[in-house]
């Protein structure tokens, strides 16, 4: 299994981490606009590689995206809608860490539909406190 990870701040950074410690995972890319911040968290792991990336730049993402079987946005939600579409036509699962909570109502789901029928998996708001910042936390005090 190959992942990109866009956002390469202590979420994303510790993310890769602690994928590339799983044996089924062969490769993690972080990608982000800014390398001097991101290079401030990334560990330094051989499975780990850092892509200077925009995640407004789709058909960059996309290219990446080519050797990867999933796409976890832990940059901003400002990003979840667009970067679901690209999930969908690259043919790859998609996690994010957030959503906007407008009027009650979450904004991923408007894609439920095309991920079902492409047979993969849209996992939304995947960091929801407290259950994923324990992790985090645990994983940088060891």
């Amino acid at each position: 299994m190959k992942v990109l990870i866009l956002g390469g701040g202590a979420t994303g950074s510790i993310t890769a981490k602690i994928l590339a410690d799983f044996e089924i995972v062969k490769k993690v890319y972080v990608g982000d606009i800014n390398d001097k911040n991101a290079k401030k968290f990334l560990a330094t792991h051989p499975k780990i590689v850092f892509k200077l990336l925009d995640a407004t730049k789709k058909e960059h993402v996309k290219e990446v995206l080519k050797d990867c079987n999933l796409l976890i946005n832990a940059a901003s939600p400002n990003f979840n809608k667009d970067l679901m579409k690209v999930a969908i036509e690259a043919g790859v699962n998609y996690q994010d860490f957030a959503s906007f909570w407008e009027d009650a109502v979450i904004e991923q789901f408007e894609h439920d539909t095309a991920f079902k029928e492409k047979g993969l998996v849209g996992l939304i708001n995947a960091s929801a406190t407290p259950g994923v910042s324990n992790l985090l936390v645990g994983e940088l005090c060891s």
